[in-house]
This record gives C-alpha cells, sequence and structure tokens, in this order.
C-alpha cells in the first residue's frame, strides 16, 4: 500500500514512525479506504520532510473525526505530541448554531449594496465566532460589515452556500493556488533529498562515478516528478537510476 511505501525503512526515512505498524493496522480496518488513502498521503509528506509534526497532527485530525479520535490521539502520541479530545457539542449548542444560521439567512431587511453585497447590521454577530487575535494590518483591511449575495441560479437549496460568478472565480484561483503551493514544496523537498547525492557525486573522481547508484525516490518525490514531467517520467527516471552521475 502507499502508506507501506512511505514507510519503508530503506528510503531515507529520516523520520521513522516506529513502533506505528499496529496503529496502521487499526487505521486501515476502522477507517474507510479513500480516508486511509489521504491519511498515507500526509504520512509520506511528513516522512519526507514535506511537512512538520505539528502540522501532520493538524491535517489528519479531520480525517479521523469524532469517531477515530482515539486513532488520532495514538498517532499524536507516536509524535510524540498530546492531544485533547473535545466531546461534541451537546444539543443546546447546535440548537443555537440552526437558530444563528437561520437569523443569517433571513436578509430581508438588511442594506443592500450593489446586486451582490448586504450590509450587516451593526448588533449582528455570527454565533460562535470569535477573534482571537488580528494584528493592526488585518484590523485595517478585513472585511467584518459585508457579506456577499449569490445572484446565480444554480440548484442548492441552500441559498447561503450558491456562488456567483465573481465568487467561482475566486474559488478556482484559490484551488489552482494552492495547487501550485503544494507543487512547489513537493519539488523543493525533492531537490533538497537528492542534494546530498549531487554533493557525493561531485567529489567522485571520474572512475568512480559510473559505479554510483541512486536510491529509490520516495513515493511522494515520485509523485512530484510525475506531476512536473508527464508521460516522460519513465524515461527520467531509468536514466536517473541507470546513469545518475552522468553530466
Amino acid at each position: 500500500s502507499s502508506l507501506g511505501r512511505g514507510l519503508r525503512a530503506g528510503e531515507r526515512s529520516h523520520r521513522p514512525l516506529a513502533g506505528g505498524a499496529e496503529l496502521f493496522t487499526q487505521c486501515k480496518a476502522r477507517l474507510f479506504a479513500s480516508v486511509y488513502q489521504d491519511l498515507a498521503k500526509c504520512l509520506e509528506m511528513y516522512v519526507a520532510g514535506v511537512v512538520e509534526a505539528d502540522e501532520l497532527i493538524e491535517l489528519t485530525a479531520d480525517l479521523f473525526g469524532t469517531q477515530g479520535a482515539d486513532l488520532h490521539a495514538k498517532l499524536c502520541s507516536l509524535l510524540g505530541r498530546s492531544r485533547t479530545v473535545h466531546e461534541p457539542p451537546s444539543a443546546a449548542a447546535r440548537n443555537a448554531f440552526t437558530q444563528e444560521r437561520a437569523t443569517f439567512r433571513d436578509t430581508s431587511k438588511w442594506l443592500q449594496y450593489g446586486p451582490s453585497y448586504l450590509k450587516c447590521p451593526d448588533d449582528w454577530k455570527p454565533g460562535g465566532v470569535t477573534l482571537s487575535y488580528r494584528s493592526p494590518l488585518e484590523q485595517a483591511v478585513l472585511n467584518d460589515t459585508y457579506v456577499s449575495t449569490p445572484t446565480g441560479a444554480e440548484d442548492n437549496p441552500f441559498k447561503a452556500q450558491r456562488r456567483n460568478l465573481h465568487e467561482e472565480a475566486i474559488f478556482r484561483a484559490e484551488d489552482e493556488r494552492h495547487e501550485l503551493d503544494t507543487t512547489l514544496t513537493l519539488a523543493k523537498a525533492a531537490i533538497e533529498w537528492l542534494a546530498p547525492f549531487d554533493a557525493q557525486v561531485q567529489r567522485m573522481t571520474d572512475a568512480e562515478r559510473p559505479n554510483f547508484r541512486l536510491p529509490r525516490l520516495p513515493p511522494a518525490h515520485m509523485r512530484c516528478v510525475r506531476k512536473m514531467y508527464g508521460s516522460q517520467t519513465r524515461e527520467l527516471t531509468e536514466m536517473l537510476y541507470r546513469h545518475p552521475a552522468a553530466g
């Protein structure tokens, strides 16, 4: 599986998850296959040095959910971190949130600003939402006054979830930016993994270089190579493994 490949000892894993075999067996038995694959990808990124332990814990929290809180706690313990298991919200809290959503959707008396925005009443505050900290710059530029009102005709029964054309463009731009950031991060991690081997080759004599062989790329780095080189990946990797010191 992807998880097994990501944790194989012979792949320069400078962050081994020792003692995790039992935990991963439990995860595979209790989690959906798609969720388990997402967990495997997160673990491979940690093993490859793309993310830190705290980032891994944050990334996997939603994968485990409430039902898998004990598994998440074991993963945190494996990483040397503590985790506080929060109780699910009470019925009263859920009802208050539902009422707040209903209040939010009743915007008939709110002032209209253009075709896409409404001004929030001065006494309206989203239930359960608090700000822990804002810098002076954030206080100056972030919007707490206006909310967007979709004008599209999507077949979505929840008006608050509809998006107009401008919002759709913003969401697409965010998705593309996230994909680009992820690709650049993975590429940087792959380059850092290869850098020590390049330095080793530079120190070799001409007679030693033909005998040098590069270890197999970890799965996370291989995915990065496939994403960047597409159909030429196979040819590139074969040349890399056969003649890593060429050129």
